[in-house]
């Protein structure tokens, strides 16, 4: 944020890629461990993946509670992608929040997402399941997007926005274990 502050937002490019090359600097002088490579042909890995996806298909449409899963997970992600960072960017900007201060906000929504997650047994335990949780985590993006409707300045909006990262920074290791324990090992 100080940067594009100070250089403007294309100064993002010429900082990433300094950290990129900073970072296979460092990678250089890692100890590599030595494997043997397996022989394998591009259409055989094809035939392998069609053929594990296929069983995999089929197992989740022979098992009503993963299906369902699975078809609200595809609504997830379709509400998700209309609730990204792609609506909020151009939001906050018609309010007149500046582009140098979406570093704050990512910086202030990383560091209460770093809680979120370890928060998770607390609330399993609590409500019982991870399917009451994860309705909860449902119900609190419903309430907090539905607040959108109210948002008369770029501090609330911003607000709204770091408590709607969080809510996913909490949903998705919940959602995580709740899949898992429909899957055979």
């Amino acid at each position: 944020a100080f940067i594009v502050q100070h250089f403007g937002i294309a100064s993002i490019w010429p900082v990433t890629g300094g950290a990129m090359i900073l970072y296979a600097t460092i990678l250089l002088f890692g100890k590599e461990e030595h494997h043997t490579k397996k022989k394998s042909s591009i259409k055989n890995s094809f035939v392998k993946v069609f053929k594990e996806s296929k069983t995999s298909i089929e197992y989740s449409f022979k098992h009503k509670a993963i299906s369902i899963l699975l078809f609200v997970s595809l609504i997830g992600t379709f509400a998700y992608f209309f609730s990204s960072e792609i609506t909020w960017f151009p939001l906050l900007q018609s309010m007149g929040f500046q582009e140098h201060w979406f570093g704050y906000v990512f910086s202030a929504s990383f560091l209460v997402g770093i809680f979120a997650p370890l928060t998770s047994k607390f609330f399993v335990k609590k409500f019982g399941s991870y399917k009451r949780v994860l309705i909860l985590t449902s119900f609190l993006v419903l309430i907090t997007l539905s607040f959108i409707y109210f948002v008369n300045g770029w501090v609330f909006a911003v607000l709204l926005y770091v408590i709607f990262m969080s809510i996913d920074d909490f949903h998705v290791p919940v959602s995580n274990i709740f899949f898992q324990n429909f899957v055979l090992s």
